[in-house]
């Protein structure tokens, strides 16, 4: 799937490549040779920053192309440096570089077979990817070698023998059950809400000090150029902006946050198994629960509530005189510290509502999926018996 840039105008068509982010199999992000990150590249390689540690394979490839372009290996080796620097400095930790030339390639000047990327993601797709599976068939496999060592075991005694032995396990059955509706989901619930604690309050941080950056980059001489009421419109003006892109941003903040919490959720789902293993390892003949990693349901996105009044519009605008005095004068530094705390309450409310709504989306995620392994768990055993 080629998605559209992280750079695109539409707002949307970032969520869509976040969403590819947690769906893919793999990513490849194209960086051309001679090209700056953009601050729509930067922000998005911070959100893969982020994430890039969610998942159970590291499958971000980066492609430094145009390869072609430089002098000789020495120049092509800074430019490489310099990318894996700058992709650190995003978040995006051991990143995989890889430079090409599409156009060598194309034009039969150079060879795939020849090219490091293709190697090493023939052998992502061969090894690494298969080895995930391989485990997975190899859990399923020791359980079904468990099941049918105490079938057989089972086959071989007398009809009372097995007659005794089913009551038994019937009875272990119910006792698991029993203790698994008693046990409380408190320890398991906490560790998400934790989780959910620190994530909003570094999203808070982050969308306040792009905000910093913003309002320089939306008020400045350059942008603002004219007296009086024409000048006070192009101040309302960059205050529309300014929102627009914090709903922006808070968008792409919530794609990311959710791609997390998912990982921090089918984590805790394994440890609370795991516990439920334990007890039924040492009380119970019975065998084990088994889960599987799966997808859950998603909150819709929460949009972000009116940030600025019309009201709030017309008073920091009001600030505004003339452009000599507003930039010479520092009244632009008046009107920052207004709309910062302004910005910084109303950011706040939203974000401490998103808290709110995400501890009750995976609280009762929580319990559904584990009410599934447990329903699961027990038709299967049902069906056994």
């Amino acid at each position: 799937m080629d998605t559209p840039g992280a750079d695109s105008i539409h707002s949307r068509h970032t969520n869509t490549s976040l969403h590819y982010v947690k769906h893919s199999d793999a990513i490849i992000y194209v960086n051309y040779y001679n090209h700056a990150f953009s601050r729509a590249d930067r922000e998005f390689l911070i959100q893969l920053g982020r994430v890039k540690d969610t998942f159970a394979l590291d499958k971000m490839f980066f492609i430094l192309n145009a390869a072609d372009l430089a002098k000789d290996q020495q120049e092509l080796k800074l430019v490489e440096n310099y990318l894996v620097d700058q992709l650190q400095q995003y978040g995006i930790n051991q990143p995989s570089v890889y430079s090409l030339s599409s156009k060598a390639l194309m034009d039969g000047e150079e060879k795939v077979d020849d090219q490091p990327f293709f190697h090493r993601f023939d052998q992502f797709i061969e090894q690494d990817a298969k080895e995930i599976m391989a485990n997975q068939l190899d859990l399923e496999l020791k359980r079904l070698n468990e099941y049918l060592s105490s079938t057989i075991k089972e086959a071989e005694s007398n009809k009372e023998e097995q007659e005794q032995k089913l009551i038994e396990l019937q009875k272990q059955l119910k006792e698991v059950l029993k203790w698994t509706e008693e046990e409380s989901d408190a320890l398991y619930i906490n560790h998400l809400e934790q989780e959910i604690n620190e994530l909003t309050h570094y999203l808070h941080q982050r969308l306040m000090i792009q905000l910093t950056d913003l309002m320089k980059d939306s008020i400045n001489p350059v942008t603002i150029d004219a007296n009086g009421k024409q000048g006070r419109q192009q101040i309302k003006i960059a205050l529309k902006r300014l929102q627009s892109y914090l709903a922006e941003q808070w968008s792409k903040e919530f794609n990311t946050t959710l791609i997390i919490l998912e990982r921090k959720m089918s984590l805790t789902l394994d440890e609370w198994v795991k516990q439920v293993n334990q007890y039924i390892e040492n009380n119970t003949e019975l065998t084990k629960l088994l889960f599987k990693e799966k997808s859950f349901s998603e909150p819709n996105l929460l949009q972000m509530t009116e940030l600025l009044t019309e009201q709030n519009a017309d008073d920091l605008s009001a600030i505004y005189k003339n452009k000599k005095e507003f930039f010479e004068q520092q009244e632009v530094q008046e009107l920052f510290e207004q709309l910062n705390t302004k910005l910084d309450n109303a950011v706040k409310s939203n974000v401490e509502t998103l808290n709110s709504e995400l501890k009750s989306h995976f609280e009762s995620q929580f319990k559904k999926s584990k009410d599934q392994v447990i329903q699961n768990y027990k038709e299967t055993a049902t069906r056994i018996n």
